[in-house]
């Protein structure tokens, strides 16, 4: 009995209002500081939602549940006391609701636009193999707080593949990524390309991973594809002949057929596909001003005219095997979290939503 009386002083008394209220001022000011240089995710795991926090909150919660017992019986002058206190009480209950079973999340629409996909705060490491480049086995999967747990070269983050160990090395809070690949003996193509003109002036990336068919690059009026082999066209690969206006003179239509009818003579955007040969990039040239398809090579510094205004492509270069190497440089106030992936003595960074691939002879890794 005593005991419990010795809780309940202790919890009533107002010392421990002025620790709790003080402690949390504390935390909310060190998680702001944390917040401006890291960002978000790196407040929310390192303060808002760490033990520290929880603790100080459940103390405030039972330091006010124990004030108000404490003016028991309650009378009709105490209800302003009550309503403040139980206002208090509902914040705390809330925010206990919220850290243990909320999802927080972004939900990122346009106008005129619906979604049901929400992006989270938690980062989730992981790791597939395919022996034939189609079917994914997962082999690791775990989430990671690399804001409050942050990998190093002598205390790395392991994962064991077989006999064999994958280490992420160095973690960047924010950092910013400059585009670039490198050779390989296992990839996919990548192309540097230059689209120059009068309106233009647009120098891009275009890579397509070793597990894709194809990849697309929007111009605006144009679009560049990079596939991994031309497959035959039927008559469709017209897309502009004369012949769809014709549509128009046939019989009455159903009002499905009419849309269908009318969609296929719109002109689509001017095309440019590419696919991989061993001495360059075979193209076929679509242009749906001058109803035509040019066919041929092109190699590092090759200019091709488009025929789109007067646009010109230049391949400024070509690998025909190769695995993407974004350089991360550490940043303060802006960029997006960043790893260094260290396997088999190949080390590369990889930034946050996005994958790398490690080959071995019979099997690839996809990270």
């Amino acid at each position: 009995m005593k005991f419990f009386l010795f809780l309940y002083r202790f919890f009533c008394s107002l010392r421990l209002a002025v620790f709790t209220l003080s402690t949390l001022a504390v935390l909310c000011a060190i998680g702001t500081f944390y917040e401006s240089l890291d960002g978000r995710e790196a407040a929310q795991q390192i303060i808002y939602r760490s033990p520290y926090m929880t603790i100080i909150l459940f103390c405030l919660a039972l330091n006010i549940i124990a004030v108000m017992i404490s003016r028991w019986p309650w009378r009709k002058k105490h209800i302003p006391f009550l309503l403040a206190h139980f206002g208090i009480i509902f914040v705390i209950t809330g925010a206990f609701i919220t850290r243990f079973y909320g999802v927080d999340g972004t939900l990122r629409l346009g106008l005129n636009q619906r979604g049901d996909n929400i992006t989270t705060l938690d980062s989730t490491f992981s790791v597939y193999s395919s022996f034939d480049g189609k079917n994914l086995s997962q082999l690791f999967k775990t989430p990671v707080y690399f804001f409050k747990n942050p990998p190093q070269a002598k205390k790395p983050f392991k994962v064991y593949l077989g006999k064999e160990v994958l280490n992420v090395t160095n973690f960047y809070p924010l950092a910013l990524g400059r585009q670039n690949y490198e050779p390989a003996l296992r990839g996919g193509p990548a192309l540097r390309l230059q689209l120059e003109g009068e309106k233009a002036h647009v120098v891009k990336w275009l890579y397509l991973p070793p597990l894709m068919n194809e990849v697309k690059l929007p111009l605006g009026p144009a679009d560049i594809v990079l596939k991994n082999t031309f497959t035959k066209e039927k008559q469709q690969a017209k897309p502009w002949s004369k012949k769809t206006s014709q549509l128009n003179k046939q019989a009455p239509l159903k009002e499905q057929d009419k849309k269908q009818a009318k969609a296929s003579t719109e002109k689509p955007n001017a095309l440019l596909v590419l696919a991989p040969k061993e001495k360059g990039l075979s193209y076929k040239l679509h242009s749906p001003k001058k109803q035509y398809v040019k066919k041929g090579i092109l190699k590092k510094g090759s200019v091709l005219k488009t025929g789109w205004m007067d646009f010109r492509l230049r391949v400024l270069e070509y690998l025909p095997n190769a695995l993407p190497n974004t350089i991360f440089t550490p940043h303060k106030t802006d960029g997006t979290p960043a790893i260094k992936v260290e396997f088999k003595g190949t080390k590369r960074w990889m930034g946050l939503n996005s994958y790398m691939f490690f080959f071995e002879q019979d099997k690839a890794y996809i990270v």
